[in-house]
């Protein structure tokens, strides 16, 4: 009899041996299993006004299946959802195996550039032992990611004002930059590049800072035209950054039209000349029709006072 109880009792402890060595081989096989592979957006940057698709990549990387998983996405006030939803969920993942979320949100049209929190989380059951009997256990991780709200900055150059013309090649130019895009641009500056058809009389780089979305400011240049063409190339180089400091240089041409004085309207000095010659002498012909006029009156009544 005492050797059936012994007998009992070493196989307990053996059991129980057996079993904390599967539990703990199990939790390192579990461990970290479900993770974010691969994360990103579709277009890179979230653009006010419009939408993207957020995608997500999951993968067990454990050497146990995990299933119930439950995928929640949490976004800030100024993004939303469009035309979908917030939470997904996936039956099962097996181990090494991967899936592919995707959840579409919208930026408001108010939103402001810059980068916002994102919050992911994530529920699911890890398992333990053989299909036929496992034991799971509930995990939660918790994620934080950034997106980026940002448009592509767009800048319209025209020339606004030119004192230039065939006959008068020295004046200044005015250069009209307007902001027609959503992108705030921060330290915008402008150079004027020289050529063989003009002297830059005035300093080449202006500065003109920032310029807000629907904003624009000018800039202007003084020049020596020592071309005789009708049109003149004027190479600009404008460098600026956006809201979020990344920097854009462009090179922009502009037509410089020189014009006759004729064809703009302006008379030319001999004309104005001419015409103040002619207004003198009628003036002066004027006067002296008036001086004979009171003369032949005074002498007419001289002789009938006589």
């Amino acid at each position: 009899m005492k050797y059936l109880v012994f007998l009992f009792v070493m196989l307990l402890m053996v059991g129980t041996v057996f079993a904390v060595y599967i539990e703990d081989d199990n939790k390192l096989a579990t461990e970290n299993s479900l993770r974010i592979r691969k994360i990103n957006m579709n277009p890179e940057n979230l653009v006010p006004g419009e939408d993207a698709l957020l995608n997500v990549e999951l993968e067990n990387g454990g050497e146990l299946f995990v299933d119930n998983i439950r995928v929640k996405l949490a976004l800030p006030s100024t993004i939303g959802f469009y035309k979908d939803v917030n939470k997904v969920k996936i039956s099962r993942l097996d181990s090494g195996e991967s899936k592919n979320l995707s959840f579409r949100i919208l930026a408001s049209p108010s939103a402001k550039e810059g980068i916002y929190e994102g919050y992911l989380n994530i529920d699911y059951v890890t398992n333990f032992g053989s299909e036929f009997s496992n034991v799971g256990d509930d995990q939660e991780d918790n994620y934080t990611l950034g997106i980026i709200i940002k448009s592509s900055p767009v800048i319209f150059v025209q020339l606004e004002n030119s004192e230039l013309y065939r006959g008068n090649y020295i004046g200044s130019i005015s250069i009209k930059f307007v902001n027609n895009g959503l992108a705030d641009i921060k330290f915008l500056t402008v150079e004027l590049e020289g050529t063989k058809d003009y002297e830059i009389i005035s300093g080449m780089k202006k500065y003109i800072g920032d310029l807000d979305s629907d904003d624009f400011d000018s800039v202007d240049f003084r020049l020596n035209v020592k071309s005789k063409k009708s049109q003149v190339k004027l190479p600009l180089k404008i460098s600026y950054k956006d809201s979020l400091n990344e920097d854009y240089e462009e090179k922009i041409d502009l037509n410089l039209e020189l014009r006759s004085s004729s064809e703009l309207g302006i008379k030319n000095g001999y004309q104005n000349y001419v015409v103040l010659g002619i207004a003198i002498v009628a003036i002066a012909g004027y006067l002296i029709y008036k001086k004979l006029k009171r003369k032949h009156h005074h002498k007419s009544l001289h002789h009938r006072h006589k």
